[in-house]
Protein backbone atom coordinates (compact mmCIF):
# COMPACT_ATOMS: atom_id res chain seq x y z
CA UNK A 1 0.00 0.00 0.00
CA UNK A 2 2.63 2.44 0.67
CA UNK A 3 4.42 1.77 -2.23
CA UNK A 4 1.14 2.66 -4.62
CA UNK A 5 1.13 5.59 -2.50
CA UNK A 6 4.25 6.80 -3.23
CA UNK A 7 4.81 5.83 -6.78
CA UNK A 8 1.50 7.25 -7.41
CA UNK A 9 2.44 10.24 -5.65
CA UNK A 10 5.69 10.02 -7.76
CA UNK A 11 4.27 9.93 -11.35
CA UNK A 12 2.05 12.58 -10.60
CA UNK A 13 4.48 14.99 -8.82
CA UNK A 14 5.53 17.44 -11.67
CA UNK A 15 1.75 18.15 -12.43
CA UNK A 16 -0.62 21.04 -11.79
CA UNK A 17 -4.35 21.52 -12.62
CA UNK A 18 -7.47 23.58 -11.97
CA UNK A 19 -9.56 21.14 -12.79
CA UNK A 20 -11.92 22.52 -14.20
CA UNK A 21 -13.23 24.91 -11.30
CA UNK A 22 -14.10 28.65 -12.24
CA UNK A 23 -12.70 30.95 -10.17
CA UNK A 24 -14.43 31.78 -6.64
CA UNK A 25 -15.97 35.70 -6.79
CA UNK A 26 -14.85 37.40 -3.11
CA UNK A 27 -18.36 38.34 -1.68
CA UNK A 28 -16.73 41.54 0.24
CA UNK A 29 -13.96 42.98 -2.36
CA UNK A 30 -15.67 44.09 -5.61
CA UNK A 31 -14.04 42.48 -9.03
CA UNK A 32 -12.09 39.83 -6.72
CA UNK A 33 -11.64 36.60 -7.07
CA UNK A 34 -10.03 33.30 -6.15
CA UNK A 35 -8.22 30.81 -7.99
CA UNK A 36 -6.91 27.44 -6.96
CA UNK A 37 -4.19 25.68 -8.56
CA UNK A 38 -4.02 22.48 -7.60
CA UNK A 39 -0.25 20.37 -7.60
CA UNK A 40 1.36 17.46 -7.20
CA UNK A 41 4.07 16.73 -4.99
CA UNK A 42 6.96 17.63 -6.76
CA UNK A 43 5.48 20.91 -7.75
CA UNK A 44 6.85 23.37 -6.22
CA UNK A 45 5.75 27.66 -6.03
CA UNK A 46 7.34 28.27 -8.83
CA UNK A 47 5.27 25.97 -11.18
CA UNK A 48 2.25 26.89 -9.87
CA UNK A 49 2.57 30.62 -10.46
CA UNK A 50 3.07 30.06 -13.80
CA UNK A 51 0.10 27.85 -14.47
CA UNK A 52 -1.74 30.78 -11.97
CA UNK A 53 -0.56 33.70 -14.23
CA UNK A 54 -1.78 31.56 -17.48
CA UNK A 55 -5.32 31.05 -16.13
CA UNK A 56 -5.59 34.53 -14.28
CA UNK A 57 -4.60 36.27 -18.21
CA UNK A 58 -6.95 33.74 -19.49
CA UNK A 59 -9.88 35.04 -17.26
CA UNK A 60 -9.09 38.43 -17.40
CA UNK A 61 -9.48 38.53 -21.21
CA UNK A 62 -12.82 37.01 -21.29
CA UNK A 63 -14.10 39.26 -18.40
CA UNK A 64 -12.56 41.93 -20.45
CA UNK A 65 -10.82 43.21 -17.45
CA UNK A 66 -7.37 45.73 -18.09
CA UNK A 67 -5.39 45.23 -15.13
CA UNK A 68 -4.69 42.50 -12.08
CA UNK A 69 -2.67 42.13 -9.50
CA UNK A 70 -2.07 38.91 -7.15
CA UNK A 71 -3.09 40.70 -3.38
CA UNK A 72 -2.40 36.92 -1.69
CA UNK A 73 -0.79 33.73 -2.37
CA UNK A 74 -1.88 31.10 0.04
CA UNK A 75 -0.48 26.83 0.43
CA UNK A 76 -2.90 24.29 1.03
CA UNK A 77 -1.66 20.60 2.05
CA UNK A 78 -4.24 18.51 2.16
CA UNK A 79 -5.56 18.55 -0.49
CA UNK A 80 -2.46 20.16 -2.17
CA UNK A 81 -2.86 23.72 -3.42
CA UNK A 82 -2.13 27.23 -4.35
CA UNK A 83 -4.65 29.76 -3.60
CA UNK A 84 -4.37 32.85 -5.23
CA UNK A 85 -6.22 36.02 -4.24
CA UNK A 86 -6.24 38.24 -7.70
CA UNK A 87 -7.96 41.76 -7.56
CA UNK A 88 -8.85 43.18 -11.65
CA UNK A 89 -9.68 46.08 -12.76
CA UNK A 90 -11.15 47.21 -15.48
Amino acid sequence: MCITLLSGSFLSGCTTSTYGQAPTRDEKVADQFRFKIYVGALSGAETADKDAKVEIEKYLAKQNYKAYTIADRRYNLLPEYYEYTVKFTR
